[in-house]
């Protein structure tokens, strides 16, 4: 039974660390209420009416019913959909039903001078390393001017 509980507790923990693309943000506030810039309601870099008016007024890991809906705003972009499983034993049936429930999921832009996404060709910062993924994450490093991609670290 012990071991059996351990496992379980195990799964609840990477199921809390990488079930979600970005650690939650926001205020909290509904992500489907009025958006602000254009004149018709929606804000200049919304994408759909479901977005709200401002990137941090995102209730980013709260439910949406705005499925696919996709939200740009110049501090980040957030959708409304279903998380993805991150680890390595099989998930029970709880777990993979809460997953298949949509929830507003936010990505910031990057502050830390990486590219947004995983780069490749020529770089000009010795040492520079960028990671990315929010599950098999992996580290990109800037190596005798070329970036060079390590291996994926998956959970177990």
């Amino acid at each position: 039974m012990l071991a059996s509980m351990k496992g379980l507790t195990l799964v609840v923990i990477v199921f809390a660390g990488c079930g979600s693309h970005a650690a939650p943000i926001g205020n909290g506030g509904s992500a489907s209420g009025s958006n602000a810039g254009s004149g018709d309601g929606r804000g200049d870099h919304a994408s759909s009416p479901a977005c709200a008016a401002a990137f941090a007024a995102v209730a980013a890991g709260q439910a949406c019913d705005a499925v696919d809906a996709r939200c740009e705003y110049p501090e980040g972009a957030c959708f409304c959909g279903p998380r993805s499983y991150c680890g390595g034993a099989a998930p029970t049936q709880e777990i993979l039903e809460a997953l298949r429930q949509p929830v507003w999921q936010c990505t910031p832009v990057r502050t830390d001078g990486c590219p947004e996404t995983p780069p490749s060709g020529a770089c000009a910062e010795a040492g520079k390393q960028c990671g990315y993924g929010d599950c098999c994450a992996q580290v990109t490093t800037c190596t005798n001017g070329s970036w060079v991609a390590g291996p994926p670290q998956c959970p177990p």
